[in-house]
């Protein structure tokens, strides 16, 4: 008998089930079919289970997706983040970044106690720049057409002339070297409104005035950074902002504010309409002028000494279309106001008998001086300097009986710039109450001479003249014209930019230059620039023998050529050449020309200029 399972040898063990390991093989044979129906049922139950849950699965995965596509970002965006500010407000002594008429700027507006202030600078680029540094005082000077304001810092109180006045708050602070200025003291002297806001702080400045058209906002309607509900939202409902309709995108409508807040909305969520006004009553002084009824004709004089006062004579009889004469009488002479003077009362005297009236000129050439040189920033920074000059120019106003003044400062550097403007400022308000003519003299505009400041001439005085002559000058390094037509054009163009027409005065030449090319015993290329009067020149043409040619695009006579080893070339004046710069002045309708000098011109200019001058 077979060996019992050892497994199986228990008491309920019933021999009819034993199976012979022999027979193990025919059992599961016996078996098979039925085995492998049941695990084919259980594995496609098994399959169908993990397809419905697949199903299911991707149903929700996309189900998910859906809902996440259609549900709206409801992030409020915070402000600080929005204008990237990258702290929050202190409330003690806040700061405001500012926006001008929307635009942000990088310059900030400082709260102190109470009060809001800009620095200098800002105000000087922005909104008003009289408001200059006494640096001898240690306070700030504003001037005004008829009177000089003086403002000490920390105080409340001003003084206007003489007369003190008082604010309710501190007009003027300096803290580690930077001045500010009371905002709404500014408000009173500058075009602009203002209105600062807060989380963050803001401040919105507005210069351009007029209706804003604005939209309200439906009162579940959502702005969001950008045309999409997944954007985050700028604002829910009507809020205090007041939106302006930008464009349209398809079913979006960009919005801004006037605080430079840019934002999305569904066009159907958009309100009404309505318009908000903006208007400032603001009066800018009035810089009363004197204004000529005819055209300014006036002749500069070249006084070197006593004797050439005796000139004068027989120079107007020649020139009887001159209305002013501008002796050039006055020479400044130290850093404190000191001046030497050829002026000579008969001559003023017979100047008012012809019925013409005379401008002396000042000058300070004599700053440059090898001997006896000066400064001029001296002069015009120290408050007493400058207004010893004005006290002395005055003096001589009312001795003389002179109907104006000349100013012919040639030698301001740009370090002394905002001071000789300061300068003619206080002086101008001292022509004004003379009745008296402020006239003055000015280069052709060019970058180096930006601290002339042109504009603010153009708004003090009563006439600005254009020097339109030393185009090439000696020592320039190269030769050429001394006042060609495209230099003139130029001049006279770019000072209009800044000075009225009515104002505008050009300048002629009654010379020019011979340049002389050679090259000396040493080898070195030496180049000289000699000036001549119209006369002198064609006689000295004549002696070197120099052909002449006209040229169209100069408007002048040029001559040219070889003579003993020397290059000569002059670019002459005549009257040819002056009636094509006189065309100029025409077409600008300028208020007149300004010559320099009497009696270097050709008898027939004369007849030219009263052409086109009237």
């Amino acid at each position: 008998m077979a060996k019992k399972n050892r497994f199986l040898m228990d008491e309920d063990y019933d021999e009819k089930d034993r199976i012979d390991e022999n027979d193990i093989d025919e059992y599961y044979v016996e078996n098979a079919p039925e085995r492998k129906k049941r695990n084919r049922k259980q594995t496609a139950a098994v399959v169908v289970a993990i397809v419905v849950v697949c199903l299911l699965a991707a149903g929700g995965m996309g189900l998910m997706a859906l809902i996440d596509k259609y549900t709206p970002n409801n992030t409020l965006i915070d402000l600080y983040e929005y204008y990237g500010v990258d702290t929050r407000d202190d409330k003690d002594n806040p700061s405001a970044f500012v926006l001008l008429n929307g635009k942000r700027l990088e310059q900030k507006a400082y709260c102190f106690g109470d009060v809001w202030y800009f620095k200098k600078d800002f105000v000087a680029e922005y909104f008003n720049h009289r408001f200059y540094y006494d640096m001898g005082h240690d306070e700030l000077i504003y001037t005004t057409p008829t009177k000089i304001v003086t403002i000490p810092f920390d105080s409340q109180a001003y003084y206007v002339g003489d007369t003190v006045k008082k604010e309710h708050y501190v007009i003027a602070r300096r803290i580690d070297d930077e001045i500010y200025l009371a905002v709404d003291f500014v408000k009173e002297r500058a075009d602009f409104i203002y209105e600062v806001r807060t989380e963050p702080y803001r401040m919105l400045i507005t210069t351009e005035y007029g209706v804003r058209q604005c939209v309200n906002v439906a009162e579940n309607g959502t702005i969001r950074t950008g045309a999409s509900i997944k954007e985050p939202i700028l604002s829910v409902g009507d809020d205090t902002k007041n939106w302006s309709v930008e464009a349209e995108e398809g079913d979006w409508t960009k919005l801004a504010t006037d605080d430079n807040i840019v934002g999305y909305i569904r066009t159907k969520e958009l309100g009404d309409s309505y318009t908000i006004t903006t208007t400032n009553n603001y009066q800018a002084p009035i810089y009363t002028s004197v204004s000529k009824k005819y055209k300014i004709n006036l002749a500069w004089h070249a006084v070197y000494d006593m004797f050439d006062n005796d000139d004068i004579y027989g120079l107007l009889d020649a020139a009887k279309e001159v209305n002013t004469v501008s002796p050039t009488w006055y020479q400044l002479t130290d850093s404190q106001g000191g001046y030497s003077s050829l002026a000579q009362q008969e001559y003023v005297d017979y100047i008012h008998e012809t019925g013409r009236e005379i401008w002396p000129l000042w000058s300070d050439f004599t700053s440059v001086s090898a001997e006896g040189g000066w400064s001029e920033y001296e002069l015009f920074s120290v408050t007493e300097n400058r207004r010893a000059l004005i006290a002395a120019m005055m003096s001589e106003v009312e001795t003389y009986g002179y109907d104006g003044i000349n100013i012919d400062f040639e030698k301001v550097d740009s370090e002394t710039g905002i001071h000789y403007i300061q300068f003619l400022r206080e002086l101008s308000i001292e022509c004004r109450k003379a009745g008296i003519v402020l006239s003055i003299d000015n280069y052709v505009p060019m970058g180096h001479t930006a601290h002339y400041d042109r504009r603010e001439q153009g708004a003090i005085a009563d006439y600005v003249i254009v020097m339109g002559y030393d185009e090439h000058y000696n020592g320039g390094g190269e030769a050429g014209s001394v006042a060609s037509l495209q230099f003139v054009t130029n001049g006279i163009v770019n000072t209009l930019e800044s000075v009225p027409a009515d104002k505008l005065i050009n300048g002629l030449p009654f010379y020019t230059r011979i340049w002389d090319e050679y090259t000396d015993e040493a080898g070195n290329y030496v180049i000289d620039g000699k000036a001549y009067t119209m006369k002198a020149s064609y006689e000295r043409v004549e002696e070197l023998g120099l052909p002449i040619n006209w040229s169209e695009t100069i408007g002048q006579y040029v001559a040219e050529g070889d003579v003993e080893g020397h290059h000569y070339s002059v670019w002459l004046e005549d009257a040819r050449s002056i009636e094509e710069k006189m065309k100029i002045v025409a077409e600008y309708d300028l208020a007149g020309v300004a010559v320099w000098s009497l009696g270097g011109e050709f008898p027939e200019i004369w007849e030219v200029i009263n052409r086109y001058n009237r």
